[in-house]
C-alpha cells in the first residue's frame, strides 16, 4: 500500500496501518449495529396497543356528544370533593399508549388511598376503574358490554396495580353498572354517574347480564351539569338520579343482592348498618337514610 485515496507516499509502518484499518472498521460496524438494532421491547406492549386516541373537546355537557376529558374531570373532582376518594387524569390511559411511565408517574402519591377513581378512555368510549383496596380489587363499570374485552381490562388492572406499588395486582371485578342505550354517546355521563353509585356502595359485582339495566338519559344530563357547576348537592343529585332509576324500573339491587350483602355484614363485626331509599316530600324526591343496629344470636355449645 502506497497512498490512501491520493494522499501520496505512506510515512506510517504498514502494522500500523492495518491496526488503524481494522479500528476503523470496528467503529464502522458498531455504528451500523447502533443504527438497525430495534429499541427494547415494551414492558406494556397490550397497553400500548389498546386503541385510545385523542378524546373529542369539550362540548360543554351539550345533549347528543360525547364529553371530553376535562367535563369528566370536573364531575370527578366534584365527587372526591364529597366523597374523599381521591381521581386520577382522565387522560391516563391515553397517556399511557404512549408513555407508560409518565402514565404511572400520574398514580404517585396514591399508594396509600384505599379507594381510587381512574377513568379510562378507550376506542372512543369512557368506562370506569375503581381500586378498591380493602377488598383487594380494581371494579370495572362499563356502560356498554363488549367494547373492552376482560384480557385488556386484567392487562389495565396490572398496569394500574404496578403504578401503585404493589407487588401482586388486584383482583378485577366486573360490577353491575347501569347500561346506555344502544348505539348512544352517553358514555361520559354514565362513567360519571356510576362513579356516584360506586362510592356510595350501590353497584353489586355483577354475575349475570340484565338487560332492564339498560336507561334512559332523559333529564339526567342537565343535573349532572348542575352537580360540575356546583348549583347541585351530590345527595341532591343522587336523589334525583335514584328516583329517575326507580321511575323506569331499572333496579339497582335484585333481591339475591340484598340478601348476599346481609349474609356477608352478618359474618363480620359489624354491628350499625346503614340503609337508603327513596322519599318524596313535597313531590320532590328526597334520599331517606336509616341506620340500626345488627343483633346476632348467640348460642352456647
Amino acid at each position: 500500500i502506497n497512498s490512501i485515496n491520493g494522499a501520496g507516499p505512506i510515512t506510517r509502518s504498514k502494522g500500523k496501518l492495518l491496526e488503524e484499518v481494522k479500528s476503523k472498521r470496528l467503529q464502522v460496524r458498531l455504528e451500523a449495529h447502533q443504527i438497525t438494532t430495534p429499541p427494547p421491547p415494551s414492558k406494556w406492549p397490550t397497553i400500548q396497543s389498546l386503541q385510545s386516541p385523542e378524546p373529542p373537546k369539550s362540548s360543554l355537557f351539550a345533549a347528543g356528544k360525547m364529553w371530553a376529558n376535562d367535563e369528566l374531570d370536573t364531575f370527578l373532582e366534584g365527587v372526591t370533593r364529597d366523597t374523599a376518594v381521591p381521581c386520577v387524569n382522565s387522560l391516563f390511559l391515553y397517556t399511557a399508549t404512549r408513555t407508560p411511565d409518565a402514565a404511572l408517574r400520574m398514580l404517585h402519591g396514591l399508594e396509600e388511598e384505599k379507594r381510587i377513581l381512574v377513568p379510562l378512555w378507550i376506542r372512543s368510549h369512557w368506562l370506569l376503574a375503581a381500586v378498591n383496596r380493602p377488598q383487594k380489587t380494581i371494579d370495572f363499570m362499563d356502560s356498554e358490554v363488549g367494547i373492552v374485552p376482560i384480557f385488556e381490562l386484567k392487562e389495565i388492572d396490572g398496569f394500574i396495580s404496578t403504578g401503585l406499588g404493589l407487588k401482586e395486582p388486584l383482583a378485577p371485578r366486573i360490577m353491575r353498572s347501569l347500561l346506555q342505550d344502544l348505539h348512544s354517546t352517553d358514555c361520559g355521563l354514565f362513567t360519571a354517574l356510576n362513579s356516584v353509585l360506586w362510592t356510595r356502595g350501590m353497584l353489586p359485582q355483577r354475575k349475570q347480564y340484565h338487560k332492564n339495566r339498560r336507561i334512559t338519559t332523559g333529564n339526567l344530563l342537565p343535573l349532572a351539569e348542575m352537580y360540575a357547576r356546583k348549583t347541585l348537592t351530590i345527595e341532591q343529585l343522587l336523589a334525583r338520579f335514584l328516583a329517575h332509576i326507580a321511575a323506569i324500573q331499572a333496579p339497582l339491587l335484585l333481591p339475591e343482592d340484598a340478601l348476599s350483602i346481609m349474609g356477608t355484614l352478618a359474618a363480620t363485626d359489624i354491628h350499625h348498618i346503614r340503609v337508603g331509599w327513596i322519599g318524596f316530600k313535597s313531590d320532590t324526591p328526597t334520599l331517606v337514610e336509616w341506620t340500626g343496629v345488627m343483633i346476632k344470636r348467640c348460642t352456647k355449645t
